[in-house]
């Protein structure tokens, strides 16, 4: 069977595995890979946090700019208004 063909091996089967290593990992080896999920999980709610900042700005600016139009659009009404 080539390495393509293998079969993914399911959640239990790791979990099998882990729990039977686990007693002779060394803490130091446990600790390197919870300062990797930390790590990981800080940089994505970075990663999160600076979309929706973006995503803010262009909320923002896009109603800044529909406020400036509406406003445009009533000035235009009176003066069609006046000069009837």
């Amino acid at each position: 069977m080539s390495k393509e063909e293998t079969p993914t091996k399911d959640l239990s089967y790791y979990k099998s595995n882990a729990e039977e290593d686990y007693i002779s990992t060394p803490i130091s080896v446990l600790r390197y890979i919870s300062e990797l999920e930390n790590n990981a999980q800080h940089r994505e709610k970075k990663v999160v946090q600076e979309a929706l900042e973006v995503l803010e700005d262009w909320h923002n600016s896009d109603l800044t700019e529909l406020k400036e139009i509406v406003r445009i659009e009533k000035k235009v009404e009176n003066f069609l208004r006046k000069h009837e």
